[in-house]
């Protein structure tokens, strides 16, 4: 998702029952995984809502295809500075 201009606002992992061998994780909608947290977690789920959720974002200053990191913040956020990508994430 380092590629995408515009990537979804959450991303949930979950695993019920691991795999034996091998395995996979799947993507689904964020809203799907809330109604089930509410659900199956209601308190945890509720510390969510009333504590929020961090992400921290690594970024290279350039775009190297070679890299893991891929896409610049530069290019993510259409800028070419830090203050205007600082702007960028304060306004979002």
């Amino acid at each position: 998702m380092a590629q995408t201009p515009n990537p979804p606002a959450y991303v949930l992992f979950y695993c019920e029952t691991p795999a034996e061998s091998g395995g996979a994780t799947p993507i689904v909608l964020s809203d799907a995984a809330a109604a089930f947290l509410m659900d199956e977690w209601p308190d945890f789920a509720k510390d969510l809502m009333r504590e929020g959720v961090r992400y921290h974002r690594a970024m290279p200053e350039n775009t190297d295809a070679s890299s893991a990191l891929g896409r610049s913040w530069k290019s993510t956020f259409n800028v070419s500075n830090r203050e205007d990508a600082e702007i960028f994430l304060q306004s979002s």
